[in-house]
């Protein structure tokens, strides 16, 4: 491993090796690590969004200000008692109001299911131990030192030799108090230390203040502005337009959704501007997406998924190698194809045939698209005698001859969101990397796509771009069951448009870019690309009073 590590370190310059920093580890005779955001990580964006999480999964009104004003309370009574502001879990909970007492219990919980170890400071500290230095832990913390410590062990963390809690000793990083401490404690005068933490203020502007060397675990997104965390913001206080959503309700959603993207950017530092994309958005869009493609099986007691059209090509290679739990299958059914199915006796026999040899003809299928508004596919099994249950993003045109699930309340959301409806976007995200299947045909057993002789470049960028996603998709999905999988938490549709949001209606200039460059058409029949995007031409301010 000799990737980059963004870093601050007296002579290591600001994009310091794996191998260069273990290299300078290697002078000190012990190695100091922080332990929030350094060690380990809690799948949500700031640590107060977990208070949001708890009020809405144990549906409390008002805990998530209640809870942070309290710690505020007892942070400035303990300071004007004992000139100190380093207080416990406990002190806080005596200043939250006796509604909320029982959630004392939840918060501890919830904390233990929500914090991970964090890649690059666990690779650090292993190299720490193999280089076989004295390991302590600091860390300004309300919680008790029996937590952290069991903390510790959930997340098999171990080797270190000492721990240092602020809760327990009141004495903190921010102030300076506990690198005193440390020192007092460790008798370092003829020792080197090296302190490694991510907040630049207590763990490396202090720790140098009482001279110790100190390196900046940080972390810079190449294509994710620095204002992104403002621009979710931007789109919270959106209030009027949510529908069914309160503020309370999308704080934690957003907070997993991004901290879970920037976990897995983490680990692709050298990702293109389509990978970034994949995992910011089409990831968040497709994981929400097949997830509940599960719990459809489960409802629908479907023995067989089918996954078809181009838009269902991506969807089936994530099911297939995240969820995989009953057998599924990819077909071509767009409307050309179901077409000429429905034209040709003869080869409608022989898809027939086809389907019995895959085993899915006497089984009740779910078949899958992003959305439908003929149901052609479904009407083209069910004159093949095969029984489905449709299972749509969004369904345009609904059709009470078919039996059907969809994900996305379409019509009567679509006025809150009409950069999604008029974007294209869910198609752009749940793209194949192969031009559109025009024709089928049959060489004996073997059935081959036929594919249109020449299309427009806007379809190969189409292309590049559906391969790109797919990376940028699986990193997101790993992050996600990485980080969140201990933790209940579901999205939906309403969740995930809002999201979305974020980059139709406040793009960076460098997504605005991109995305300009990307062109379809209307339908088979129409011969002309329009820019899918074109609305990010427009000023920002006007755009959104305008779209909004």
């Amino acid at each position: 491993m000799n990737k980059p590590i963004n870093s601050t370190i007296n002579n290591l310059s600001t994009q310091t090796t794996f191998k260069e920093l273990s290299d300078e580890m290697s002078k000190y005779d012990i190695i100091s690590f922080d332990l929030f955001d350094t060690l380990i990580e809690r799948c949500f964006h700031r640590p107060t969004d977990l208070f949001y999480f708890i009020e809405h999964a144990y549906q409390a009104p008002g805990f998530a200000r209640h809870r942070m004003k309290a710690q505020k309370t007892a942070r400035k009574t303990r300071q004007k008692k004992f000139n100190d502001n380093e207080v416990t879990i406990n002190e806080i909970y005596q200043h939250v109001s006796k509604d909320f007492n029982y959630l004392y219990d939840i918060e501890l919980e919830t904390e233990l299911k929500s914090l991970t170890p964090k890649f690059d400071g666990i690779n650090l500290l292993q190299k720490t131990i193999d280089l076989d230095k004295k390991i302590i832990i600091a860390t300004d913390t309300y919680f008790t030192k029996s937590f952290i410590v069991n903390l510790l062990v959930e997340n098999g963390i171990k080797g270190y030799h000492d721990l240092f809690v602020s809760s327990e000793l009141r004495k903190s990083k921010i102030s300076g108090s506990l690198y005193d401490h440390i020192k007092a404690n460790l008798n370092l005068s003829d020792k080197k230390i090296l302190h490694i933490g991510d907040n630049f203020d207590a763990d490396v502007k202090m720790a140098r203040n009482n001279h110790i060397d100190s390196f900046h675990l940080h972390h810079n997104f190449r294509y994710v502005d620095e204002n992104f965390y403002k621009r979710v913001q931007r789109r919270l206080k959106k209030r009027d337009f949510f529908y069914r959503k309160t503020l309370q309700d999308l704080i934690p959603k957003f907070s997993v959704l991004q901290r879970v993207a920037e976990v897995a950017y983490r680990k692709k530092p050298e990702a293109s501007f389509w990978e970034y994309i994949g995992i910011f958005f089409a990831g968040p869009m497709i994981m929400s997406f097949v997830i509940w493609i599960q719990q459809c099986i489960k409802t629908s007691g479907c023995q067989h998924v089918m996954f078809v059209a181009r838009d269902g090509y991506i969807l089936k290679k994530i099911f297939e190698q995240h969820f995989d739990t009953i057998p599924s299958s990819y077909h071509y059914l767009n409307r050309s194809v179901v077409t000429q199915l429905r034209s040709d006796e003869k080869l409608r026999d022989q898809y027939k045939n086809h389907l019995d040899k895959l085993d899915i003809s006497q089984r009740k299928t779910l078949l899958v698209d992003s959305q439908t508004g003929g149901f052609s596919a479904q009407g083209i099994c069910s004159e093949l005698g095969i029984e489905t249950v449709g299972c749509y993003w969004q369904v345009n045109e609904p059709n009470i001859s078919h039996k059907f699930f969809k994900f996305f309340d379409y019509q009567r959301i679509i006025k809150l969101h009409k950069r999604f409806a008029r974007s294209n976007i869910l198609e752009f995200f749940m793209s194949a990397p192969y031009l559109t299947a025009m024709k089928i045909k049959f060489n004996g057993d073997q059935l081959n796509v036929i594919g249109p002789e020449s299309a427009d470049p806007a379809e190969y960028t189409r292309i590049e771009c559906a391969a790109k996603f797919k990376d940028g998709v699986d990193a997101f999905i790993a992050a996600y069951f990485e980080k969140v999988s201990n933790l209940a938490t579901n999205f939906d549709a309403s969740d995930i448009v809002h999201w979305i949001d974020v980059l139709l209606c406040h793009p960076s200039e460098e997504e605005r870019k991109h995305f300009l460059t990307i062109a379809h058409q209307n339908g088979f029949k129409d011969n002309k690309y329009r820019q899918t995007f074109r609305f990010m031409k427009r000023p920002l301010w006007r755009a959104i009073n305008r779209d909004l």
